[in-house]
């Protein structure tokens, strides 16, 4: 398999190629993070380059509740994806586990987000 660019636009073409450039020279998840950080903020910052298209919310289906997920690219490996997750107005998501490295933006609108660290299990003895 190819890799795939649903959304396929210069500008996710662009970000794909040096996320993929960054990830294949950097061990290190923190240096990873550090190196895309400024070039996932700039896309952030552009109100143009997601299309109309993926910016809107199903009437029924989808993840529940007018949540949208739409995957915009994925590489042929299956560990490098790009997805946007369109959220109505005042909606909450549970506490959950991405489990996987990467940045989370916020395109449009504000996120109130809180941050759990894992409980440690404490020795007995």
């Amino acid at each position: 398999m190819a890799d795939e660019f649903i959304c396929d636009t210069s500008e996710v073409r662009n970000f794909i190629g040096a996320v993929k450039d960054i990830v294949s020279g950097t061990a290190s998840v923190e240096a990873r993070l550090a190196a895309i950080r400024p070039l996932f903020s700039r896309m952030m910052a552009d109100p143009d380059w997601l299309p109309a298209e993926f910016r809107r919310t199903p009437e029924a289906g989808g993840m529940g509740k007018g949540i949208a997920n739409w995957l915009l690219y994925r590489d042929s490996e299956g560990t490098l994806s790009l997805c946007a997750l369109v959220l109505p107005s005042g909606a909450a998501t549970p506490v959950h586990d991405h489990l996987a490295w990467g940045l989370v933006g916020v395109y449009a609108g504000e996120q109130d987000e809180e941050i759990y660290e894992p409980a440690h299990a404490s020795r007995s003895g």
